[in-house]
């Protein structure tokens, strides 16, 4: 994999070849439950600043939360 990224190739036969390689090695599912772990420990960071966060404070917690909103893998 990593000659494949040293080339910088723009063949699109061994581009296939990588995604095929690290799809077959479960890259992608290990990457998804990394992602799906993380936003798991910001959500719960979210719910304690806005536990901390007083009435005048609240509008800064819903940006966080419109922002992780959109970190969701479709």
């Amino acid at each position: 994999m990593i000659n494949i990224l040293k080339q910088k190739t723009t063949d699109e036969e061994v581009k296939r070849y990588a995604l095929r390689y690290m799809e077959s090695k479960g890259s992608f599912e290990y990457s998804k439950g990394v992602i799906e772990e993380l936003r798991g420990k910001t959500e719960e960071h979210v719910r304690r600043v806005e536990g901390e966060l007083d009435v005048d404070g609240k509008e800064g917690a819903d940006a966080l939360r419109i922002m992780l909103e959109r970190l969701v893998l479709k």
